[in-house]
């Protein structure tokens, strides 16, 4: 028989037609056994009419196919550029599905070829790169907002094929009802429709694979639009940039000498050429004891050895624990030799013991106008005090083992809201970070010690040992504290 609707042959009679979904006439069905007999006996002929719509459609399709063998694109390899932030962008290789009008038929469905609609963004280098499948549904909506309409017909038989429940079939193409059917082709394609077989640490020459995550989603929107997808092709990895890979810390030497308390550091570069450009320094590496943690930090940027020499450094500092500094030996201490007795002597008149005279403070102002008294030093300020009470000891610092060790509350208590946000910066600064607040880079410019070998940017992004976010965090906390939940200092 065939389809009132479509044409097609039906070979084995159904309540619908299996290409558009229309129900057929339930008196012109026959069983197998007697369309064979139709189909043998010589006597009984096929109606004039449907003779002649098979031989048209026949004739229809052998039309298509031979114009769109003539005028379908050949697939040419495309060469891409790369873009100055490092990505390689590469569509996924388009074929035209559409000639002339008339839609290339592939097992009896319109097909949607989604290679068109989908891109792959490839960035990183090569041994590390990344993937981003991404759908463009402006460009689908362009093609198929007038194109696509609702079989319920076949939406139905498919929901019933699946659960055997007409009151399931009834919520599927109700719910198909309720949306525009391009939006509703859109929201399901770009919504993490495919997953890609490897997304991350790719390299060139490696095969890329794309499976769709729902088979019954798929099956679904082919049967209600009437559309069949072509899936992705599998994507040879191209274009990645061919970088060298540096761990400038794996064959670094950090000697430790003197003796426990008073220990130095000091760093021995790995022999070879990359190290030739390459700076390294030793934060806070005086006085140091066994079990202390300093801190090795590349001071180069990391930025201008990718871009100039194609060199990936895999890290920009190191944790190393002081060891093998020896013991102090104790100075001996000569016995006392006895003491003569001697003739009594009368005491003499005690003089009138003088009054001190005070420790000599020098004035300064502060951002705020406000006077402030720095005693021997530019970290003995009492506006860094609670109540002015300075009771700090180093001129220079005002914690100054704060990159060594894990801080608690007492070590912070006297300390005012101002104090600790210079204490907290004070750290970033002996690291070599520099400032874009002024009053922080004034202030520590005034100190003996500070030498800005990083920008901020740069700084902030390569993030901080465990030591020192601990205590920034603890610093930070009590600030916000003190001075009703914002910074002191931004």
């Amino acid at each position: 028989m065939f389809c009132p609707n479509c044409g097609i042959e039906i070979k084995n009679p159904e309540a619908f037609c299996p290409n558009c979904g229309t129900r057929l006439p339930q008196d012109i069905s026959v069983t197998n056994d007697v369309q064979e007999k139709q189909e043998k006996s010589a006597t009984r002929k096929m109606p004039q009419e449907k003779v002649q719509l098979k031989a048209h459609r026949e004739q229809c399709t052998e039309e298509v196919n031979e114009k769109a063998s003539q005028n379908l694109p050949k697939t040419v390899q495309k060469k891409y550029k790369k873009s100055g932030t490092g990505k390689v962008i590469i569509p996924i290789a388009v074929v035209a599905v559409a000639v002339g009008g008339y839609f290339f038929v592939y097992q009896n469905k319109n097909v949607i070829d989604l290679n068109r609609f989908y891109t792959l963004t490839l960035s990183g280098y090569d041994g590390n790169g990344s993937a981003e499948l991404t759908f463009d549904s402006e460009k689908f909506e362009q093609e198929y907002k007038d194109k696509l309409t609702l079989n319920e017909a076949s939406a139905r038989k498919w929901a019933e094929e699946q659960q055997q429940d007409a009151d399931y079939a009834d919520m599927i193409v109700e719910t198909f009802q309720d949306y525009d059917p391009i939006e509703t082709m859109c929201d399901a394609l770009e919504n993490n429709f495919y997953t890609i077989s490897q997304s991350e640490e790719l390299k060139n020459g490696q095969t890329v694979t794309f499976e769709c995550n729902s088979q019954e989603l798929e099956d679904a929107l082919e049967a209600a639009f009437g559309y069949e997808f072509k899936d992705l092709k599998d994507y040879k990895v191209e274009g990645l940039k061919e970088v060298t890979e540096y761990d400038p810390f794996e064959n670094l030497k950090v000697t430790f000498k003197g003796v426990n308390g008073e220990g130095t550091a000091e760093v021995e570069k790995p022999d070879d050429k990359i190290s030739d450009h390459l700076k390294f320094y030793v934060y806070d590496d005086r006085d140091l004891s066994n079990g202390d943690v300093v801190v090795v930090w590349l001071a180069n940027v990391v930025e201008d050895l990718q871009e100039k020499d194609d060199i990936i450094v895999t890290r920009t500092h190191e944790e190393v624990e002081v060891s093998g500094l020896a013991e102090p030996t104790p100075t001996p201490i000569p016995s006392p030799s006895p003491t003569p007795t001697a003739a009594p002597v009368a005491s003499p008149t005690p003089m009138p013991t003088a009054t001190p005279a005070p420790a000599e403070a020098v004035t300064q102002a502060d951002t705020s106008g406000t006077a402030v008294n720095v005693e021997s030093g530019p970290a003995l300020r009492s506006d860094f005090y609670k109540d002015g009470q300075i009771t700090g000891t180093d001129p220079e610092y005002i914690i100054p083992d704060s990159l060594n060790r894990e801080l608690t509350y007492s070590d912070i208590a006297n300390l005012s809201a101002r104090g600790l946000s210079f204490a907290r910066n004070e750290m970033m600064a002996r690291m070599g970070r520099g400032f874009k607040n002024q009053e922080l880079a004034d202030y520590f410019k005034s100190t003996s010690w500070y030498q800005e070998t990083v920008s901020p940017e740069v700084f902030d992004a390569q993030g901080l040992t465990s030591i020192v976010e601990a205590n920034a965090s603890l610093m930070m906390d009590e600030e916000l504290r003190l001075n009703g939940g914002e910074l002191a200092i931004k």
